[in-house]
């Protein structure tokens, strides 16, 4: 009889162990799974505002922007021919 009390003690003791390494271990992966979701989160949040500040950018080049880059060009374009000229005519005087 004392055998089965001892036995069954040892039973209830190592339920109880993988109970407790059960729960820890429960708790463990929760926490990891929650870090994941946060991090995942974190990384949408950052691609989300990202995406925002892309738009932006699209929406700021707009066909006014762009004709006032090409007079920009163009009037650097009419800058470099007349230095050029000034060159030439410099270096013919020489």
């Amino acid at each position: 009889m004392e055998e089965i009390l001892l036995y069954g003690g040892e039973i209830k003791c190592n339920m109880n162990r993988s109970k407790k390494r059960f729960i820890r271990k429960n708790y463990f992966l929760k926490d990891h799974i929650k870090i994941i979701h946060d991090s995942r989160n974190a990384k949408e949040e950052n691609f989300d505002t990202m995406q925002q500040e892309d738009e932006k950018v699209r929406k700021s080049i707009s066909p006014l922007n762009i004709k006032e880059q090409h007079i920009k060009v163009n009037e650097y374009l009419k800058f470099v021919e007349v230095q050029d000229r000034k060159r030439d005519s410099f270096v013919g005087q020489k």
